[in-house]
């Protein structure tokens, strides 16, 4: 089995080329600590020079047919609760759930695991119970359908394309201004929330000045 880190490294060098092959221009990661992505639910931003994304990989445990992600495996377990948030502020946000789990799958498929991951956006999984606490989505290869499990199981709609992944990222109004704003309104200042109430000290936003990027 191969880690979250093989997943993102891999998913991230393949959708940075795709998309400045595309738009001939280049594109860029840009990843939190892992202290903050514990926090902020994502694990890379690729960014355009007006236009951005957020994405969370998650790595697959493969049991028989079925095929199953883990959610919400933080300290808070409000990793879903988060990018919804993001997402319906209006911006491109994803789940990659790879199909795919050993270097074997990888060294075949390489330069095309961009199609062997389903990409769902956060508001199309809704668990029973509500975002938070620790989830499971799984699909199963025999009947092709897609659950999402914590105290019952629920019924998910399929995955969007990768054609609608990045159709949203070119989008002409997503704006990488945008985005870094919502961020910074929706999930730092929740931080600083928190943070005013346990002591912490809050990390600066690696999203602060974001939209400077198009300016080289």
């Amino acid at each position: 089995m191969i880690s979250e880190k093989t997943v993102e490294l891999n998913l991230t060098t393949e959708l940075i080329n795709w998309l400045s092959h595309q738009n001939k221009m280049p594109y860029f990661a840009v990843g939190p600590t892992q202290a903050q992505e514990a926090k902020w639910g994502f694990d890379a931003g690729i960014f355009g020079a007006t236009t951005g994304a957020l994405i969370q990989y998650k790595r697959a445990y493969v049991t028989g047919t079925t095929w199953e992600w883990k959610l919400n495996r933080t300290k808070a377990r409000d990793q879903l609760a988060r990018l919804q948030k993001l997402e319906r502020a209006g911006h491109p946000v994803f789940f990659a759930f790879p199909y795919f789990h050993t270097l074997g799958d990888i060294q075949t498929h390489r330069r095309r695991l961009l199609r062997k991951t389903f990409w769902y956006r956060p508001l199309q999984i809704s668990p029973s119970g509500g975002p938070n606490g620790h989830h499971e989505v799984r699909y199963d290869t025999f009947t092709k359908n897609w659950t999402v499990h914590s105290d019952n199981l629920v019924q998910l709609p399929p995955p969007v394309s990768l054609e609608d992944v990045i159709e949203q990222i070119d989008n002409s109004n997503n704006y990488l201004a945008s985005l870094a704003e919502a961020f910074n309104a929706i999930v730092l200042e929740e931080d600083e929330l928190i943070a005013d109430r346990d002591g912490e000290e809050v990390s600066e936003s690696i999203l602060n000045g974001v939209c400077l990027v198009g300016s080289w």
